[in-house]
């Protein structure tokens, strides 16, 4: 996908590709992130799953949930301003 992406934007212009590249390897830092939260988080609901208790299953969900968009929403408002100063130059 990146590659054919890569292809397409060659012809708008090299400046496109780069600024693609970018933003690509930033939000691959950001997805790692919160892919780790969530690896981070099973083992906590595995045992807890284990031991029968419901009530702290859906507390470690629940709050796997929260950081995790809380990483996110701190990537969408950062990304937010990169595009506007890329496309304001």
């Amino acid at each position: 996908m990146t590659y054919a992406l890569n292809i397409i934007l060659v012809k708008v212009s090299e400046n496109a590709v780069t600024a693609y590249g970018l933003y690509y390897k930033i939000q691959q830092f950001v997805l790692f992130a919160a892919f780790g939260l969530r690896d981070a988080i099973t083992p906590v609901v595995s045992f807890n799953h284990g031991m029968r208790s419901k009530k702290r299953v859906k507390e470690g969900i629940k709050y796997g949930i929260i950081y995790t968009i809380i990483i996110m929403t701190v990537f969408v408002s950062c990304a937010g301003g990169i595009r506007i100063c890329t496309y304001s130059s």
